[in-house]
């Protein structure tokens, strides 16, 4: 049509594309499948390389693309000290459940960590059998006992992610959470801190974040 370009050309399409009950169907989980080989991704050894870094650094940019937020949120928004004008917010994201608070029992005793846990189980031996994994975690998947071990290891993950997150009552004044940043250089030079230079790459995730194109035009700073 002729207004395929204009917003509400967008909107029809989407629509659209909802109601194909029979291509939705015939595609299965496949649409799925770029978002989980990032998810899946691991370094090829134990210790991490500069380029792993790079790598999970462009990863994470592709998924909080798609609209996933793993480890941490990045969007723009107006800025909170100065609302006449936007500015990309980074904070704490990444948990499966709705707090910190959910995982400071064990699932023996917690009916909602128990209850993610089968979730988690499902949602694995779902995309093993879609073929949506990678080769070695699908094989994992497919197999209870091992299905299981890496339900365990997502969990312990996102209880010590959890273990990080500032406290939401602490989050009620802006004074603890407001902290400008000028360009992504400086942000770099903030998360480097005393792990050494330049582990995870921000300005890499920016690029991914942003199609691969140019940070030109989207307000963030490359220098400063």
């Amino acid at each position: 049509t002729k207004d395929r370009g204009s917003p509400t050309g967008m909107a029809r399409a989407y629509y659209a594309a909802c109601m194909d009950i029979e291509t939705i169907e015939q595609l299965g989980a496949r649409p799925l499948f770029p978002l989980l080989a990032d998810v899946s991704w691991a370094p090829a050894s134990e210790g991490w390389a500069a380029s792993d870094w790079e790598e999970l650094s462009a990863r994470l940019g592709r998924l909080q693309r798609r609209g996933t937020m793993p480890l941490f949120y990045w969007w723009a928004m107006a800025d909170e000290g100065n609302s006449t004008a936007n500015a990309v917010h980074v904070g704490q994201s990444g948990l499966g459940l709705p707090s910190p608070e959910y995982y400071k029992k064990s699932p023996r005793d917690d009916p909602y960590l128990r209850a993610y846990t089968s979730y988690l189980d499902r949602l694995l031996a779902l995309a093993a059998a879609d073929g949506a994994l990678p080769p070695a975690t699908a094989d994992s998947a497919r197999h209870p006992v091992r299905r299981a071990a890496l339900v365990r290891a997502a969990l312990a993950f996102e209880t010590e992610l959890a273990a990080a997150f500032v406290p939401k009552a602490e989050l009620r004044d802006p004074k603890a959470y407001y902290e400008p940043v000028p360009s992504l250089r400086d942000l770099q030079r903030l998360t480097d801190g005393r792990q050494g230079p330049r582990l995870f790459r921000w300005e890499t995730f920016a690029n991914a974040y942003y199609a691969g194109g140019s940070l030109a035009g989207t307000g963030i700073p490359e220098g400063g």
